[in-house]
C-alpha cells in the first residue's frame, strides 16, 4: 500500500519518501510544502514550515504539533491531510483516520478527495476496522477508478475480512462444541448420581427387609408353642369338653358311692 499526498499529482515539485511496513506493501508519503499550494499568506505560515521540516527529519511528534497550529490558522484540507500523515506515522491510526476524513470533506477536487479517502482506508485497516476500510477504498475508487493502489488494498482488505469471518466461525464452532461437551458432562453426572441414589435406595430397602425378617424370626423362636399351634375344629373342641364333663361326672359318682360305703353305723351299746 502507498500513502498518498494530497497535492502529489498537482505539484510536481513535491518530494517523495518511500518505506516498507510489516505487510510488505509500499507507502509513499509526500511532504506537503504548502507554500506551493497556498497564497503568499500561506507561504509565511511558520508553523506549517516548521512542521514540514520536522516531518522530513522523521520527528513526527514535533511535526504533529506544528501541523495542529497550522490547522488552527488555516483550517484547510491540506493541513488536516498533513496532520493525518504525522499521526499515522506515530501509529495513532484512529486519530489519523479522522483527519483524513476531514480532509476528504474539505477537498475541492475528486483526486484530492480520493487520495484522502485512500489514506483513511489505510488508517482504518491498521486499526482493524476492516469493513470501514473497505468502504473507504470503494469510495476512493469511485472518485478515481484508475487508482491501482486502492484496488490492491481493497482486495487485501476483503481477504482479511474473509479470514476474520472464518476465524469467528471457527471460534463459534469451538464454543458450541465446548457447550455441548459441558452439557453432556452435566447429564452424565446427573445420570451417575441418579444411579448411585437408586443403588443406595435399593441397598437400604434390602437392609430394612432383612432387619424385619430377622425380627420376625426372633419372635417366632421365642414362642415355639405359638409357632406350632394350630387352630382346632369346633366340633372336636365340643367333643373334648363333653368327654371331660362325663369323666368329671363319673368321678363325682364314685366319690359319692365311696363316702356311703365307708360310713360306719353307730354302735349300739
Amino acid at each position: 500500500m502507498k500513502q498518498k499526498s494530497q497535492v502529489d499529482k498537482m505539484y510536481g515539485t513535491i518530494s517523495h519518501c518511500k518505506f516498507s511496513i510489516v505487510c510488505q506493501t509500499r507507502y509513499a508519503f509526500t511532504i506537503l510544502l504548502f507554500f506551493c499550494l497556498f497564497t503568499a499568506n500561506a507561504q509565511s505560515d511558520k508553523a506549517l514550515k516548521k512542521g514540514n521540516e520536522a516531518y522530513k527529519k522523521e520527528n513526527y511528534t514535533d511535526a504533529e504539533a506544528s501541523y495542529r497550529k497550522s490547522k488552527e490558522k488555516s483550517n484547510s484540507a491540506g493541513s488536516s491531510y498533513n496532520l493525518g500523515n504525522s499521526l499515522y506515522k506515530q501509529n495513532k491510526y484512529e486519530d489519523a483516520a479522522k483527519e483524513f476524513d476531514y480532509s476528504a470533506n474539505k477537498s475541492k477536487t475528486k483526486n484530492d478527495k480520493s487520495n484522502a479517502l485512500y489514506n483513511k482506508g489505510n488508517a482504518q485497516l491498521k486499526s482493524q476496522q476492516i469493513e470501514d476500510a473497505i468502504n473507504s477504498y470503494k469510495q476512493a475508487l469511485k472518485l478515481n477508478p484508475a487508482d491501482n493502489d486502492a484496488k490492491e488494498n481493497l482486495i487485501k482488505a476483503k481477504l482479511m475480512q474473509k479470514q476474520k469471518e472464518q476465524q469467528q466461525k471457527q471460534q463459534n464452532k469451538d464454543q458450541n462444541k465446548d457447550k455441548k461437551e459441558n452439557e453432556k458432562d452435566k447429564q452424565d453426572n446427573k445420570d451417575k448420581n441418579q444411579d448411585q441414589n437408586q443403588d443406595q435406595n435399593q441397598e437400604n430397602n434390602k437392609d430394612k427387609k432383612e432387619n424385619k425378617d430377622n425380627q420376625q424370626n426372633g419372635n417366632n423362636q421365642s414362642n415355639p408353642d405359638r409357632q406350632d399351634a394350630k387352630p382346632k375344629d369346633k366340633n372336636q373342641v365340643n367333643q373334648t369338653l363333653e368327654m371331660i364333663n362325663r369323666e368329671e361326672q363319673k368321678v363325682l359318682e364314685k366319690l359319692k358311692r365311696g363316702s356311703a360305703k365307708d360310713k360306719k353305723p353307730t354302735k349300739d351299746w
